[in-house]
């Protein structure tokens, strides 16, 4: 039945499918632009820390291979290149450059770790 009234766009559905389209383009917004991507990578890197350190000397092809940038065949490549002296030393990997090595410092570490400076004491 047609009525003569006009719709209310102020409350209801429509008010709830404009809120979620608004939120929706903001977010794609903040994605695209420089300062939504630096955002989210502080997001990730307080939503995502290190669970354990995984000591590139002791370390199976399987632990390295889950590293950041560290895939199956640079595993191997490690594993055949250690020991190494230091994190920086993994440069010597072929395929390996300072911006991987950046990625898995958090993640990775060489020889003792001192638990106090893991846990934050």
């Amino acid at each position: 039945m047609p009525s003569d009234r006009e719709p209310d766009w102020t409350d209801g559905p429509a008010k709830r499918a404009g809120v979620v389209v608004l939120g929706v383009v903001a977010l794609c917004a903040l994605t695209w632009s420089g300062t939504g991507r630096a955002f989210l990578r502080g997001v990730r890197a307080v939503v995502d820390p290190p669970v354990h350190l995984v000591d590139v000397n002791d370390a199976s092809e399987a632990e390295l291979a889950i590293l950041p940038g560290i895939g199956p065949s640079r595993a191997r490549a490690i594993a055949g290149g250690r020991p190494f002296g230091s994190i920086e030393e993994l440069t010597r990997v072929s395929g390996i450059g300072p911006r991987t090595v950046e990625r898995i410092r958090n993640h990775a570490h060489v020889g003792p770790v001192d638990r106090r400076v893991v846990e934050g004491r």
